[in-house]
Order: C-alpha cells, then sequence, then structure tokens
C-alpha cells in the first residue's frame, strides 16, 4: 500500500508544501531508510526553449525550503541543466547553498538499454540517486513514447551516456510505423531498467498549471508509480503502459485499489480530475501492446511526426555536444 497526497491551495508554494506535510511520515522514514546528509532533487529540464515544458522554478525552491535543515548537502540537477540558456534555477541558491549539476560529474555504472529489435545498446546511468536520498520533481505531460510523463519518466534522465537508445530505435527511423512501435515498446521496457536502478525516494508532481490550465494541484508520494497512476487518471487516462508494467514486475504500484489517497483543501476526487486531450497517438500505444500501425488519419499527423523527430534529434546532439 502506497500513499498519494493531493493538495490545493492559493500558490504553488503552498500547494506542494502541503501535499509533503501529508505524506511527511512516509517522508521521514525515507529519510532514515536512506541514510543519507545529501538531498539529490531531480528536476525535469526540457532543452532550453521550451521552459513551460520544464520543473519550474518555485517548484523546486519550495522543495529546497521544505528540506532545508534536513541534509547538509543539497544537489538539483538534470542530463540537460547545462543546455539551459540561463540557469533559471539560480533562485533557489540564495536559500541555501546547493550544487548544480548535469549528474555527469558523478560516478555511474554500465546500462542495457533494450533495442528494437531485440538488441542491447550499451549505456551508462548515474549512481547519485541510489546513493543519496532523492526526489523527482516533476510535471504531467502527455508523451508520444510513453503516453503520459511524470516523475517515474523524469528518472530517465539519470541515463548520463547513449541516453538517446532510451527510445529504442534511431530518430530517424520513427518514420517506419513499424520501427516506431517497436520503439515505444523498448522505451517501456528500457523505463523498468532505469526505475531498477533509480528509484526516486520521495515524488512530487507540481499540477498548479498543466499547460495553458489552472489546475491548482500538486501530489506527492514515496512511490512515483503511484504519484504518476493517480496523475494520469486525473488527466483522463485509464491506462498508461509503463505504470502498469511496473506493477507488474514489482518496481511500484499502480491500481487504484492498493493506493490510499489523503486529500487536503480538496473535497472529492471529481475536484481533482482535469480531463485534456490524450496524445494524438495515445490508443494506438496501448492498443494490442503497441502491436497496431499508427495511426495517420490525423491531418496535421506529418508534422506533429516530425516535430517529434526534431526533439530526438536535438537529444542526440545534447549528448554529442556534453561528449
Amino acid at each position: 500500500m502506497s500513499t498519494v497526497g493531493i493538495s490545493r491551495a492559493g500558490s504553488r508554494k503552498d500547494c506542494i508544501r502541503r501535499a509533503l506535510d501529508i505524506i511527511c511520515n512516509e517522508t521521514r522514514d525515507a529519510v532514515r531508510r536512506k541514510d543519507s546528509d545529501t538531498l539529490f532533487i531531480k528536476l525535469h529540464v526540457n532543452d532550453g526553449y521550451r521552459l513551460g515544458l520544464s520543473t519550474h522554478p518555485d517548484a523546486l525552491k519550495t522543495v529546497v525550503e521544505y528540506f532545508a535543515g534536513d541534509f547538509d548537502h543539497v544537489i538539483a540537477g538534470d542530463t540537460n541543466l547545462p543546455f539551459l540558456r540561463d540557469n533559471i534555477y539560480a533562485d533557489a541558491g540564495e536559500i541555501r547553498e546547493m550544487e548544480f549539476s548535469d549528474m555527469r560529474d558523478y560516478d555511474s555504472i554500465p546500462l542495457k538499454l533494450l533495442w528494437a529489435d531485440g538488441s542491447e545498446k550499451p549505456a551508462r546511468i548515474s549512481l547519485l540517486p541510489a546513493s543519496v536520498f532523492t526526489i523527482s520533481l516533476s510535471l504531467p505531460q502527455i508523451h508520444e513514447c510513453l503516453a503520459f510523463s511524470g516523475c517515474t519518466e523524469n528518472m530517465a534522465g539519470c541515463v548520463v551516456k547513449n541516453k538517446k537508445a532510451f527510445h529504442g530505435v534511431e530518430w530517424w527511423s520513427r518514420f517506419s510505423n513499424k520501427r516506431a512501435a517497436r520503439g515505444n515498446r523498448a522505451a517501456n521496457m528500457n523505463l523498468m531498467r532505469v526505475l531498477n536502478q533509480a528509484k526516486p525516494d520521495i515524488s512530487v508532481l507540481d499540477f498548479y498549471s498543466c499547460g495553458k490550465k489552472a489546475v491548482g494541484i500538486s501530489m506527492a508520494s514515496d512511490d512515483c508509480v503511484s504519484a504518476d497512476a493517480m496523475a494520469a487518471r486525473a488527466m483522463g487516462m485509464q491506462y498508461v503502459p509503463h505504470l502498469s508494467i511496473a506493477q507488474t514486475v514489482g518496481l511500484g504500484v499502480s491500481k487504484m485499489e492498493m493506493i490510499q489517497v489523503a486529500l487536503d483543501g480538496v473535497s472529492s476526487w471529481s475536484e481533482v480530475r482535469f480531463p485534456v486531450r490524450p496524445h494524438y497517438s495515445y490508443m494506438n500505444q496501448i492498443a494490442s501492446h503497441y502491436r497496431v500501425p499508427l495511426d495517420f488519419r490525423h491531418p496535421f499527423y506529418a508534422a506533429r511526426r516530425i516535430r517529434r523527430l526534431r526533439d530526438m534529434r536535438i537529444e542526440e546532439r545534447l549528448e554529442k555536444d556534453v561528449l
């Protein structure tokens, strides 16, 4: 049984703080189990051009303030952090001394990532999340390959070498329906391999705004899979493949009946729900374990596909710039 705290308040900071207060007992237990004097906050950072898809700076400030007295050292980072035009998170450093890192400065271990043809590609994953107390601080988003992106998918950023292999296919090969579908299946399994090595101790989902919608909700949990499962359900997604797989392999709890929900500032689940239009490939992602061709009926599908290919190409370029 896992616990998910859901809160509503008048500001982003109050939302996150009250959600963390709900799971304070679980948090203290997790801190004692990890027995580390270092806090690592895994941010979700985009490529630097679409900051609305990245962790909000106020969310980081709130988490740093909340845990300021519990740890001697604080690290915040993501592999994309060096590519921000400006460090929008620098203000959090005024609260207390902390380090911003792209995680490549720390020890890493080999990781095999599944490729679409069944082979495995060598990669490396940071040891930082496993060695110190880790918080996954992210925001809910729809996703082309994984249906839903939240605190669980955020940990894929801990792959510090050959990150492009996470998608299971080369960026250009997604023009092929068959290869794209196989790549989606591989990406779900690769996320399980990442989670096995880098599961966060506490997860915080910043729902205060979702796209252009003002939702005013935050979620916190001691299980990233449970937090994402509740968030996906709130957004109207009844099934997210990688969350279901995580339940099956014992890496988290995604079944609603096994999740204890605690509300603060919200009287009922209906106030939490804010259905959004899922990704245009969502039905194809979940149908028959992806064993159906991608849908080209959407009139703007080609343009959207090209945009995603561009994003994957950016990921490859970013890695080359670093290495």
